[in-house]
């Protein structure tokens, strides 16, 4: 690198101010200091201290033009294609300026088109899908719309990336298209106006629905001969897809209620966390229900027994009634209490009581995960 325009004149400036520091001469920015004898070779506090105050001035520079030049010819690469140029250039920025916002949506931007360059060489599309998990590690906290657009078409590219790749399995091959549509989801919450993405989604949804409302009724038929529960969950996986293309359908509608009635009583591992209906009664004034719940994830999860609710068909909400429960406890001590589900104690029973008239018609249970995530089992 190179000091830019007036840069050693500069520095021959400030130099001017610290006489009589003898000559420091720079030649290609590595810098020679040629310090004459001094009172029989004796170079005294003073003098030193000045030439720590030189180079307490000079250094920052130096570190200055050097990091802009790093940046400019990250840029370069960028705009000549040479992604991995510019994300090598882009990082030795970032270890010296590593919250610049700006420096992090070039270092993305690198990322997401060398992951569709890559893909236009090869054809791999999980190494483009690396690429750009790769770049959301450094996504700015607040993208400009600028950066959400063009995001928001990189995925676009990733979709068309899964519908062209060639699966190894049946598999791999139901995850592509899985994919596929899901990229193209993700693209429009980035930019509603994403023409392509839209007229795409609208393509997969004529092209798709029949097939996956076929194969969620196969699967369905599958388990109920077999009576295998693993059908069950693919069936309800292809379901959920095809409602997203048309949730209204009445076939969508008839076998939702049919895999609702199979499901409420069977953990599903897919959950993560998940709890199932083993029994349900109505009382004068409450509504219990006994359960199971199972943690399937690899961390410890607390259960707070008041994020429990039950719904009646009318959408009306009913809640744990912690009176009853603590006067029940001291008959019946299944009744549940606010736990902790560890990897090595996972698994629970125990009975939950509503405050609910017994004139209610009870749709579904509801647990509130967090202030995004919940799980529903049906009662009907």
């Amino acid at each position: 690198y190179k000091f830019k325009k007036y840069g050693n004149s500069i520095f021959m400036f400030i130099l001017s101010l610290f006489e009589p520091i003898p000559i420091i001469a720079i030649e290609n920015l590595t810098i020679r200091i040629y310090i004459k004898e001094y009172r029989q070779g004796v170079i005294r506090g003073k003098v030193m201290k000045r030439i720590y105050v030189l180079l307490g001035v000079l250094i920052p520079i130096f570190l200055y033009y050097c990091s802009e030049n790093t940046v400019q010819k990250a840029d370069e690469a960028f705009n000549d294609g040479l992604y991995l140029q510019a994300i090598n250039l882009y990082t030795t920025a970032l270890q010296k300026n590593p919250q610049d916002e700006k420096l992090k949506e070039k270092m993305a931007l690198s990322y997401m088109y060398n992951g569709k360059l890559g893909f236009s060489k090869t054809g791999n599309v999980n190494s483009f899908a690396a690429n750009l998990e790769k770049a959301r590690t450094f996504f700015p906290s607040q993208p400009s719309d600028s950066f959400n657009k063009i995001h928001s078409q990189i995925l676009v590219e990733l979709s068309k990336a899964y519908m062209k790749a060639k699966p190894d399995n049946d598999i791999e091959k139901e995850k592509f298209f899985f994919e596929s549509i899901s990229t193209l989801e993700q693209s429009l919450e980035l930019d509603s106006s994403n023409v392509e993405a839209d007229s795409l989604l609208a393509e997969m949804k004529i092209k798709h629905f029949e097939k996956l409302l076929n194969t969620a009724n196969n699967y369905y038929n599958r388990g109920v001969k077999g009576r295998n529960v693993d059908y069950y969950f693919e069936a309800k996986k292809n379901l959920n897809m095809a409602k997203k293309f048309n949730p209204n359908h009445p076939e969508v509608i008839n076998l939702e209620v049919k895999l609702r009635r199979k499901l409420g009583g069977i953990l599903d591992y897919h959950e993560g966390l998940s709890f199932a209906i083993l029994k349900s009664l109505k009382e004068k004034a409450f509504f219990v229900t006994y359960l199971a719940i199972k943690n399937y994830l690899s961390d410890s999860v607390k259960i707070d027994i008041n994020n429990f609710s039950v719904v009646d068909t009318k959408g009306n909400n009913y809640y744990v009634s912690e009176k009853e429960m603590e006067v029940r406890r001291v008959y019946e001590p299944e009744y549940l209490v606010n736990t902790t589900l560890t990897p090595q104690n996972s698994y629970l029973q125990g009975v939950l009581v509503f405050a609910a008239p017994d004139s209610v018609d009870m749709f579904y249970i509801n647990y509130q995960k967090d202030e995004n995530n919940s799980i529903r089992k049906y009662f009907r």
